[in-house]
């Protein structure tokens, strides 16, 4: 609508069904992460399979409700991101799963969420980590190890306890769907 500030992409996103097809990928993003976040719970692990559908979600999700510019700022994002993170798994401090479900995450935070992403999943982080330490949850933990393969042949202690990031990675998606869901 020339001169009248509205355009054809506001008048789409009043449709239901717009609305709709808009929130979809984003509801299976959640599920997916938070099956990741479950997964990383029980078995310090999550599956390549949720990794790779949260980024066939995110392609839906870009193709439906972002422009070129913000696909591209979500792309460096995620690439960064999977650099840095190849990195701290390559000096043993991620794991790899965490990598991947880091940088697709990231992918959908792009450039608008990146830094909110990273705090929440910082301060998540940190709350886990500090949970880990207190005496009861490390007898937990230490109980945990035939469920954690990696953990099984390793002397877990209060300073070495073996730390399920994925949830912390599931907190800050968490808020960055709750920011991008269509009103």
């Amino acid at each position: 609508m020339p001169g009248s500030g509205v355009t054809l992409f506001d008048l789409q996103r009043k449709d239901p069904a717009m609305i709709i097809a808009s929130a979809l990928p984003i509801a299976g993003f959640v599920g997916c992460v938070m099956t990741a976040a479950i997964s990383d719970a029980r078995t310090l692990r999550i599956p390549n399979v949720l990794c790779g559908a949260i980024a066939v979600l995110f392609a839906a999700h870009a193709a439906i409700d972002l422009a070129g510019a913000e696909i591209a700022g979500a792309l460096c994002l995620a690439g960064v991101t999977l650099v840095a993170g190849f990195i701290a798994f390559a000096r043993g401090k991620i794991g790899g799963g965490d990598v991947k479900l880091l940088t697709v995450c990231m992918a959908w935070a792009g450039p608008a969420h990146a830094a909110e992403f990273l705090i929440v999943t910082g301060l998540a982080g940190g709350v886990i980590a500090l949970a880990l330490l207190s005496p009861r949850l490390v007898r937990t933990t230490i109980g945990l190890q035939r469920h954690w393969p990696q953990a099984a042949t390793a002397n877990v202690t209060a300073a070495r306890a073996p730390m399920p990031y994925g949830v912390a990675i599931a907190a800050g998606a968490l808020v960055v769907a709750a920011r991008i869901m269509p009103a």
